[in-house]
């Protein structure tokens, strides 16, 4: 009969055991772990003052194991947005429901390309993500559309056709450019060097605690042709400006042939980590993150050199207010 008796002990203990190796997926669980996960890995905690057990408490007041999944979804994605983070997200096990943070809300951003492209005319387009033309006064306009990995080899035939044209200045349009592959931002660089040049550092998290970080790890640009960085170089944002695009915004803080013009970017600096959750959810956690050559941080958005937003009514009227700083632009002046 003891030996019954010991049986059972051993088989709760199991069971118990692997109950908390294994989080349930009851909503308290669910919230309790998607709240733990971010206080663990997010990195940054401290540039944006983030008490993260007082926020916690918030939310977890809002939660019981009776809440529907509809609402539970809810909650947590409200405590998502507390980091204002656009890197940051949570989708249901289905993929059908996902929430991301607005990093564009308070700003105007162009709805899309019109205003721009009566501009500049006549265009070449170099697969999906690259379109050129040469303005008058013999200026050079490029909008990258989004950093794709598989568009990086264009660049360099991009920039020799530029400088086959004998362009005197090139606009670099990365305005609602999403981001895409960071290393594009690096290696664009190299083409307005001519010796390597420390682009800016990185910052990894390396465990749970707070200040748990391995860095910094040093980004180096490195010469690339057809070199360019003897003419000047305008790199045009806007808010919707985000990740890739805001590291290639403070990457060029260290070139000093480059000025940069537009709306502050939307930021996004730093790399997420997906970590799924007990019900079947991911969410999606900053765990790293980017300083430029000054230092600073490029998560809350790089602020340009010359400061110009569109409205609503340049829209309507076809107008590019940006753009148009960026062609009358003149590094002499």
């Amino acid at each position: 009969m003891k030996y019954i008796y010991l049986l059972g002990c051993v088989l709760l203990f199991v069971s118990c055991n692997d109950e908390l190796m294994q989080p349930s997926n009851k909503p308290t669980s669910v919230f309790d772990q998607m709240s733990k996960r971010i206080e663990e890995t997010y990195s940054m905690m401290e540039l944006k003052n983030l008490d993260w057990p007082t926020v916690h408490k918030q939310y977890r007041a809002l939660v019981d194991d009776g809440i529907s999944q509809d609402s539970l979804f809810t909650v947590c994605s409200l405590m998502l947005f507390e980091l204002k983070d656009g890197h940051c997200f949570l989708t249901d096990n289905n993929g059908e429901k996902s929430a991301v943070y607005d990093f564009t809300q308070g700003y105007y951003v162009t709805p899309d390309l019109t205003p721009a492209l009566n501009y500049i005319g006549e265009y070449k387009q170099w697969r999906n993500f690259l379109i050129t033309s040469i303005l008058e006064n013999d200026i050079g306009y490029i909008n990258y559309i989004a950093f794709n990995k598989s568009e990086a080899g264009y660049w360099q035939q991009v920039l020799e056709y530029m400088k086959n044209n004998d362009v005197k200045k090139i606009i670099i349009d990365v305005r609602s450019n999403p981001g895409g592959e960071p290393l594009i931002a690096q290696n664009l660089c190299g083409y307005f060097i001519t010796k390597p040049t420390k682009v800016g550092t990185m910052f990894h998290k390396s465990n749970k605690g707070k200040n748990d970080f391995i860095g910094p790890l040093t980004l180096t640009s490195t010469p690339k042709q057809p070199y360019l960085g003897d003419i000047p170089v305008i790199l045009l944002t806007n808010r919707a400006s985000f990740s890739s695009s805001s590291y290639l915004a403070g990457m060029m803080e260290a070139l000093p042939n480059v000025i940069h013009i537009g709306q502050i970017t939307g930021g996004g600096g730093g790399g997420f980590l997906p970590y799924e959750l007990p019900n079947g959810w991911v969410v999606g956690i900053t765990n790293n993150y980017f300083l430029d050559v000054k230092g600073k941080h490029i998560e809350l958005g790089v602020t340009p050199d010359i400061l110009v937003e569109n409205t609503p009514e340049d829209f309507e009227e076809g107008r590019d207010r940006m753009l148009e700083a960026a062609i009358s632009y003149n590094a002499n002046n």
